[in-house]
């Protein structure tokens, strides 16, 4: 539940009511008021207002949007909500003389048409291919020294196990770009936590005859890579990230792809159980790669990073199981 204090106390536009505590308490509601979502949630091919209301006529809505574009700030909803890209409006409503709302979300996917991709691949890359059996897809595919990887990220959808995958902001559309999103037990092709911990190298939820790489892959990468004459300079994170889709930061704008390898932002969810929603954060910024070794607690697993703030590459992340990061994976 969420309180109405909370949310002036969130507002701008109510910045003038004191956050403290009242010494009395305003009567409980009898019911919990919901919000109407005017046009209905769903796809749409062009932005849309969205009107929000409440069935009765003296009540107060609260509203934030969820999107990799704007930051979580809760505000006092007075008019229509321009929509112009994909993303979920969280709201709730308050009935007069009420304490308590109960929040309700409702989620507006904005599809003008494919167009262009925003970070073309390189006409001078040698790239490979490979062809997924299990739902053919084809993906290209990069050699850095000895190792063969995709030069893309996984886009499978997991079935009969206990893993769970996501597309980013659960986003079709995103999926085309940053692939999906798997937790480590999907990732590792387990049933359970437990069966992960006693990982068995073949049973992953790459390709057949492709593997989820451990650190020591990553690190035979870096190494390669350091010693690949296509490379520029002392920058790891550089020569592997995509010459575009990454958010400037202070002088950093991105990278050269000197390999082909064309690392995307594609960031990460937290599952949330208090939300009909995930939380989804760091698209544009940064992103995280698992890997197959889990830590010694069991609670959580090394990824490798990559973040718009430097060229370097981080493998000393631990991501905890149930988080949702992407996956490249490299050949046997």
């Amino acid at each position: 539940m969420i309180t109405r204090q909370v949310m002036r106390c969130f507002s701008a536009s109510l910045l003038v009511v004191s956050c403290s505590e009242s010494t009395t308490s305003p009567p409980l509601p009898t019911a919990l008021e919901q919000v109407q979502f005017d046009p209905a949630p769903g796809f749409y091919s062009e932005g849309q207002a969205v009107q929000l209301s409440c069935s009765i006529p003296e009540c107060e809505i609260f509203y934030y949007i969820q999107d990799p574009w704007t930051p979580i700030v809760w505000k006092h909803y007075t008019s229509k909500i321009a929509f112009l890209k994909s993303g979920t409006i969280h709201a709730i409503a308050f009935q007069e003389g009420s304490a308590t709302g109960q929040e309700t979300s409702a989620q507006f996917s904005i599809d003008a048409g494919p167009g262009p991709d925003p970070v073309p691949w390189d006409p001078k890359v040698p790239y490979g291919s490979l062809t997924d059996n299990r739902n053919n897809r084809i993906y290209r595919t990069v050699q850095v020294g000895s190792q063969t990887w995709m030069a893309e990220n996984l886009e499978y959808l997991v079935s009969g196990k206990s893993g769970k995958s996501w597309f980013y902001m659960d986003d079709v559309d995103s999926g085309h770009k940053y692939g999906r999103l798997y937790d480590w037990i999907a990732a590792m092709g387990c049933d359970s936590g437990s069966e992960c911990n006693s990982y068995i190298p073949k049973v992953n939820v790459c390709p057949e005859g492709w593997r989820l790489p451990s650190l020591d892959d990553w690190t035979q990468l870096l190494r390669d890579a350091a010693l690949d004459l296509r490379g520029v300079g002392n920058n790891p994170g550089a020569n592997f990230k995509a010459a575009g889709g990454w958010l400037p930061w202070e002088f950093n704008v991105g990278g050269v792809d000197a390999f082909g390898f064309r690392v995307l932002p594609s960031g990460t969810v937290k599952p949330n159980m208090w939300r009909s929603s995930d939380d989804f954060s760091l698209a544009g910024k940064e992103t995280c790669f698992w890997t197959s070794d889990p830590d010694s607690a069991g609670v959580a697993a090394w990824t490798q990073c990559f973040t718009r703030l430097d060229d370097t590459v981080r493998h000393v992340m631990l991501n905890y199981k149930n988080d949702g990061n992407p996956i490249r994976c490299m050949k046997d």
